[in-house]
């Protein structure tokens, strides 16, 4: 793999898919591991590790996943070491799946992965031959937290508890940081104020 990869990151609310959205609008080749593992959720070896690392509730007796039970339970601290096993096997087969990914797509261009913030994620990234560096997405935590609710009807309780298990990585030289302290309801504004 050729392409050079550069992490988007940020905690739950930043506005990681902003930055993403930005740079698909000017053709670039952008990934979300989020989105790869909602889709990977439904492949015959996710389903199996899940039932080992979360026996029980969480596939329905049809063998499909129970998504819901991973809603509610894959956050909770009771979880953190099934967790950590099951992020590091999700990653293990993204690692497999981006260069043939890439070599039907983006060749030979740098690649953007979205990504949650947190150390242990940016360490296993940093492991893969062509990473170059991150670019990270920062806004107020009232902010980030009015966002997620807006878009996905989550408490602010399970918010929290989404966002603590996420911390903010260390900058390091060649890293970017952006801040995306503008709200959804200003954005709209802006946006309807630039097509007048």
């Amino acid at each position: 793999m050729k392409n050079r990869i550069i992490l988007i990151t940020g905690r739950i609310g930043s506005g990681k898919s902003a930055v993403a959205s930005m740079l698909r609008k000017r053709h670039h080749c952008e990934v979300s591991i989020d989105e790869f593992s909602k889709w990977f959720l439904d492949a015959d070896c996710t389903k199996n590790k899940s039932a080992k690392l979360f026996p029980g509730e969480v596939l329905h007796s049809d063998g499909n996943v129970n998504r819901a039970f991973l809603q509610e339970n894959f956050f909770k601290d009771k979880f953190a070491p099934q967790r950590k096993k099951f992020e590091t096997f999700v990653f293990n087969a993204f690692r497999q799946f981006l260069p043939k990914y890439l070599g039907t797509t983006c060749e030979d261009v740098p690649v953007f992965v979205e990504v949650h913030e947190s150390e242990r994620v940016v360490q296993l990234f940093k492991t893969l031959p062509n990473y170059s560096r991150k670019i990270v997405v920062r806004a107020n935590k009232d902010l980030r937290y009015e966002r997620v609710q807006q878009r996905s009807g989550l408490t602010v309780e399970q918010i929290a508890e989404r966002d603590n298990l996420q911390q903010d990585c260390p900058i390091e030289k060649g890293d970017v940081v952006i801040y995306n302290e503008t709200s959804r309801s200003e954005e709209r504004r802006v946006g309807k104020e630039c097509r007048s």
